[in-house]
């Protein structure tokens, strides 16, 4: 039961994805509604309802989360594969120089050059977060060359290649379910801080960042459920997703055994 809590959020996106939303349909007459029956969350300042909106929302928060983490993931296999057999030394130097950077100032950065759009968003926070993951799984394989069960295959004649896919990707398995669950919320967070500073998906459309930026607005205005039902399904999205990664975490005693 604790483990459907944990990744509830995620079906709820999924099944967002599938649901047809008019998300955009003004009506000035119904604007700044208070939560009814008819409107569930209220309405805001443009007379759209509230609650469909955040629904929309969690498509663009799933489609970015789960593609970014994906191919954060990607860039770190192929990253770390390749300085694996050509020089680790430089790979590590490189993943150095990136973590460096401050991932969300990088992130924006780029993204401001771009217009936006999802698949240029998922492409920019995955390249501001792979480095994470070839960090730890570069220290994971390094970890696992010092396991009896690596040198005994290379003794056999196993080559380096060959038990780098039989031997050590597979035990690093574990290890990428949590990063890339890490990264799935993080780029959801991402996702909602690019939007809120207008870098991210367009103003007309439904992301919990406009939504969060339109909420800004309704401060003045006092339309308390402007604010307080976009971040509550900010935080819904977000908190479980790292509740479940702490919890595979202390699962798999990775953490704990010195990493």
């Amino acid at each position: 039961m604790r483990k459907v809590f944990l990744f509830l959020p995620f079906f709820v996106c999924l099944i967002c994805v599938f649901i047809p939303i008019d998300d955009n349909l003004i009506s000035l007459a119904q604007s700044k509604l208070s939560p009814s029956l008819t409107h569930w969350f209220g309405t805001d300042l443009l007379g759209r309802d509230l609650f469909w909106r955040i629904i929309a929302s969690f498509k663009i928060s799933f489609v970015v989360g789960f593609g970014a983490s994906s191919l954060s993931l990607v860039f770190a296999l192929i990253f770390v594969v390749f300085f694996y057999f050509v020089c680790p030394a430089l790979g590590y130097r490189i993943i150095e120089l990136f973590l460096a950077l401050p991932s969300l100032i990088f992130v924006m950065f780029v993204q401001s050059f771009f217009h936006g759009g999802v698949l240029t968003m998922i492409f920019v926070i995955a390249l501001g977060h792979w480095a994470m993951i070839a960090k730890v799984l570069s220290d994971e394989i390094h970890k696992i060359h010092k396991q009896d069960f690596y040198q005994c295959s290379r003794m056999l004649g196993i080559s380096k290649f060959r038990a780098l896919w039989s031997e050590v990707l597979p035990a690093c398995l574990n290890v990428l379910v949590i990063l890339w669950i890490l990264n799935f919320s993080h780029a959801i967070g991402n996702e909602a801080t690019l939007s809120f500073f207008g870098l991210g998906i367009e103003p007309s459309k439904a992301s919990l960042g406009n939504i969060l930026a339109d909420s800004a607005k309704a401060i003045f205005v006092g339309g308390w459920w402007m604010i307080v039902f976009p971040i509550a399904a900010l935080m819904f999205m977000i908190l479980p997703m790292l509740f479940s990664a702490h919890h595979f975490q202390r699962k798999e005693g990775y953490w704990n055994a010195g990493n």
